[in-house]
């Protein structure tokens, strides 16, 4: 199996190709950031949803400690229950304010978490376009190392190239109706 060489054999070629793959180099650099991005922003969106429902749950429970609580208190004022009653129902209060103490410890640390997650998106944002910005930089200088260079080989190499082999080519077949007009 014959492996093609790269037309390397003057500086215009060999510009050009290198041109190529600078180019290739910028596209790279602008794919792999922006699937970096797009994943972090996809692990945001699902932990957004999970503390969302941890938040939820605080609400609701918090909501129904502050409803018992006023409950309780105005039951324990009006006087008509016993102490063994009251003393009962504070404990029930308690167990339910830990619960809701435990849920807001909770959603107060995913909401940090959430915050440095936040921070981090945005520092990958931040990067993925300084990234995006050197490689679109590095994909104008692969062009322009392109055109010049295939502009220069065209100009200085290939024209007189192709005059060569057409003034051969030229020269083959008036040689070709020279031996057929012998043979005729």
């Amino acid at each position: 199996m014959n492996i093609p060489t790269l037309p390397t054999d003057n500086l215009y070629k060999f510009t050009a190709i290198f041109g190529l793959i600078i180019i290739s180099f910028g596209l790279y650099i602008i794919s792999i950031g922006n699937t970096n991005y797009l994943e972090r922003k996809k692990q945001l969106a699902s932990t957004d949803f999970e503390f969302f429902q941890d938040s939820v749950k605080y609400a609701f429970k918090r909501k129904i400690y502050d409803s018992l609580s006023q409950q309780w208190n105005e039951e324990a004022l009006s006087g008509n229950y016993s102490l063994e009653y009251l003393k009962k129902r504070l404990k029930r209060t308690e167990n339910l304010y830990s619960e809701v103490k435990i849920l807001h410890e909770e959603v107060i640390k995913n909401q940090l978490l959430l915050v440095k997650r936040q921070f981090d998106l945005e520092a990958v944002e931040y990067t993925t376009n300084k990234n995006n910005k050197m490689a679109i930089l590095l994909i104008v200088i692969g062009t322009i190392l392109i055109s010049w260079g295939f502009i220069n080989w065209y100009k200085k190499h290939q024209l007189y190239i192709d005059a060569e082999i057409k003034c051969k080519g030229e020269s083959f077949v008036k040689q070709l109706n020279a031996r057929k007009k012998k043979e005729e």
